[in-house]
């Protein structure tokens, strides 16, 4: 900083307060100054100019601006000059520039926000157990997903979620299971009326041996010997009574037509079912006490789930191995082994706002079962009444598959495996009504049905298009129900030379979320 003076004689020092007078920067942004006062020592006669360091700190900043000025000048001047006869002290200033080294900074990216898989999908503390399953495993297939998958994850919201679910995929399980209850009843049904038929005439729900004056004969023979008086006299002493026995060996054809639905549940998707199955078999009388026989059933399903979410269709196969032995006191005993083979094609429709597609895929499976029962007849003049227990038993799989299809939300299934145990305990009555033609047997039964397995199950499944062990979830069933009623009535015709038809007609009560229909048609062939 420079400043002047005009002295008549040699030495003097000036001092003053340094003060900013102008410029275009700005203290404390862009300076700031060390120190507050300056000296100049002034030496010589006569005008002289004289200079002293002012400190001034420049504020490095990254800002890209143009030159800047600091306008210095000195106040509250003061001299030291003895001797001097003459002290005329000039003007002290200073113009500081103060130049910007930065150049143009490049821009830094923003920090990445985490990554979120499903931007739209948030937990539920009011999720349902499928809900809450599906949610994990969406976020999780999500993660690094790509393609049709990421499109998916990007739109999904909580709202959608139940659209997919694949919580149809247990009537799978439930229709086989079904198949082969029914299978039962079929094959029993025809038990019963061998043992109607055994030796002499024929009804519906006659049953077994009676014994009368300490002889056992068939429930055929004692009806036509009770009804021998409506038909003008004793059975035995009619020749026409030939026409009314049976052949040892006989065939039979039995066609079923069943109509369910299962209404929606937190755990399962709802549907209606229309099932069509035909069964042939052909058993032999070894002896009076014990038949023998095997039959060959086929069954087709057709099932449509709830809110147009798709469809299955389901074929099965099933063979079967009878027999049936009459034991003292008109008891009896009764068996079926059965194995049958499954097969599903199934549609899993996907409908959310926006989307739209159909996940295919097919499934194979098999089942074994096993069937006892233990009962009692008694012959009332024309009725015959019977009580009875039966246990059932069946082990049914379903192997692992894959859908494909479902615009990035296909899955894959782990296989399934399901225990049924049911307990029977019923009773039927009918009531052989003899014409000239024939014999007519309208009948009615109630069953108790016990289920002991079949618990909740756990379908385990993965998104198809996740990334290796991610996108896995699980599944869950409904508990079945415990116990339920069966209620049917029929009518039997059996006319001359051992042929035989009738008309069947159930239903099922007692199911929370299921009804149950079931008209069954047979016939009976002697040779």
């Amino acid at each position: 900083m420079n400043s002047g003076v005009n002295a008549s004689y040699g030495g003097c020092t000036i001092s003053g307060d340094v003060f900013v007078s102008g410029g275009t920067a700005s203290s404390g942004s862009d300076y700031s100054i060390s120190g507050g006062s300056v000296v100049f020592n002034i030496q010589g006669v006569g005008p002289h100019s004289a200079s002293a360091p002012v400190v001034i700190n420049i504020v490095d900043d990254i800002l890209v601006e143009n030159t800047e000025t600091i306008n210095l000048s000195i106040q509250n001047p003061s001299e030291n000059c003895p001797g001097f006869s003459t002290i005329t002290p000039g003007t002290g200033t200073a113009v500081v520039n103060i130049l910007d080294n930065d150049s143009t900074p490049t821009p830094t990216p923003p920090s990445p926000t985490p990554n979120t898989p499903t931007p739209n999908l948030s937990l539920d503390p009011g999720f349902t157990p499928n809900q809450q399953s599906i949610y994990e495993g969406l976020t999780s297939a999500c993660s690094g997903a790509s393609g049709d998958l990421l499109n998916r994850c990007n739109e999904i919201n909580n709202a959608d979620l139940n659209a997919i679910i694949p919580d149809a995929v247990a009537a799978q399980g439930a229709a086989a299971v079904d198949f082969g209850y029914k299978q039962f009843s079929v094959v029993h049904g025809r038990i019963v009326n061998l043992r109607n038929s055994q030796q002499q005439s024929s009804s519906l729900l006659g049953y077994s041996t009676i014994n009368i004056n300490g002889e056992t004969i068939p429930v055929g023979k004692a009806l036509m010997t009770a009804l021998g008086p409506a038909r003008g006299g004793a059975a035995g002493d009619d020749p026409n009574d030939q026409l009314f026995r049976d052949s040892p060996l006989g065939f039979f054809l039995k066609g079923q037509f069943n109509v369910g639905e299962k209404a929606n549940t937190s755990s399962e998707r709802g549907f209606k079912a229309d099932r069509k199955a035909v069964t042939f078999g052909m058993d032999y009388s070894i002896m009076d006490e014990l038949v023998l026989g095997a039959a060959f059933g086929y069954g087709s399903t057709d099932t449509n789930y709830n809110l147009n979410s798709g469809s299955m269709s389901a074929d099965a196969f099933e063979f079967s191995s009878y027999g049936s032995y009459f034991l003292p006191q008109s008891f009896y005993i009764d068996w079926i082994m059965s194995y049958a083979l499954h097969s599903f094609d199934i549609n899993r429709r996907i409908q959310y706002t926006g989307f739209d597609n159909t996940a295919t895929s097919a499934a194979n499976g098999d089942q074994y079962g096993f069937s006892l029962g233990f009962g009692k007849d008694f012959a009332l003049q024309s009725f015959v009444i019977n009580p009875y227990l039966r246990l059932d038993y069946s082990k049914t799989k379903v192997d692992s598959y894959q859908e494909s299809g479902g615009g990035g939300l296909a899955m894959e299934f782990a296989g399934q495996s399901i225990d049924s145990a049911t307990s029977t305990i019923g009773g039927q009555a009918s009531n052989a009504i003899s014409t000239s033609w024939g014999v007519l047997s309208p009948g009615v039964r109630f069953e108790w049905v016990h289920q002991y397995l079949d618990e909740s199950r756990l379908i385990q499944a993965r998104f198809s298009q996740a990334a290796a062990g991610a996108g896995t979830f699980a599944v869950k069933t409904d508990t079945p129900d415990r116990d339920y009623f069966n209620i049917g009535t029929s009518l039997a015709l059996s006319l001359p030379e051992g042929r035989a038809g009738f008309l069947r007609y159930e239903y099922r009560l007692g199911q929370a979320y299921i009804t149950d229909h079931t008209i069954e048609l047979g016939a009976r062939i002697p040779f």
